[in-house]
């Protein structure tokens, strides 16, 4: 019996699937979100779908439909996502850094994912993905040290005005106001920065700097680069 198999998109996890489906002789539409299924006058089905290789609709008649079960994330991922300061894709479901050379590792750091909260996937691959977390999660706290990135953020303190914007602003919860002679400035929290620098464009008081890119040294790149390339 001839079959024909809808999928919205496959990753690295639903490969498998998609390479023995099409084993089996089955034809994969690609990109194939149903948007009706019809009732015929003769009691057979036709499906309404889009085909991203023909970029067209298509309508496919049909003896039988099989719906997959749709796995949805929680209704708190979102929540979660933004406590531990690791975003979610646009299914709502938590995103890694990179599907293939970071798949367990999310956008703060020392935090991983593993199973469903990151997308549908079977038992198999939970578990490997687990004991994949489980890993790197051990290989950072074994050594028993962390070592901070170079890059991090630093607040001078006398020039911060305690106005908070850069700890509503950072996407990874590094600054905190702290208390410091009876006034509140902003600290960074190291082990947390990513160095991303949304802090110190924001900074209305320029009280956050980056060692090595201070705009004095940028400014003297960017004339050395002039000067070396006027025609640039």
């Amino acid at each position: 019996m001839p079959l024909k198999y809808f999928i919205k998109r496959h990753n690295l996890y639903s490969t498998p699937f998609y390479v023995s489906t099409k084993q089996l002789g089955a034809k994969v539409i690609r990109g194939g979100r149903v948007s009706a299924v019809d009732v015929k006058p003769d009691g057979k089905l036709r499906v309404r779908a889009y085909d991203n290789d023909l970029c067209s609709p298509v309508e496919v008649d049909v003896d039988m439909v099989v719906l997959a079960t749709a796995i949805e994330p929680g209704p708190d991922t979102e929540k979660l996502g933004r406590l531990f300061s690791a975003s979610c894709g646009r299914e709502g479901f938590i995103r890694e850094v990179h599907t293939k050379l970071y798949p367990v590792d999310t956008a703060s750091k020392g935090v991983f994912v593993c199973g469903c909260v990151q997308g549908p996937k079977d038992i198999p691959d939970s578990v490997s993905q687990a004991k994949a977390a489980a890993a790197s999660a051990a290989a950072t706290v074994i050594p028993g040290k962390i070592k901070f990135e170079a890059i991090a953020a630093e607040v001078i303190r006398d020039k911060c005005s305690s106005c908070g914007v850069c700890v509503q602003l950072c996407p990874y919860n590094a600054i905190v106001l702290e208390e410091y002679n009876g006034v509140y400035k902003a600290k960074v929290e190291p082990a947390l920065c990513a160095g991303c620098g949304t802090c110190a464009a924001a900074c209305p008081s320029k009280a956050i700097i980056f060692h090595g890119f201070s705009t004095e040294q940028v400014l003297a790149q960017i004339e050395a680069i002039v000067e070396d390339y006027p025609n640039l």
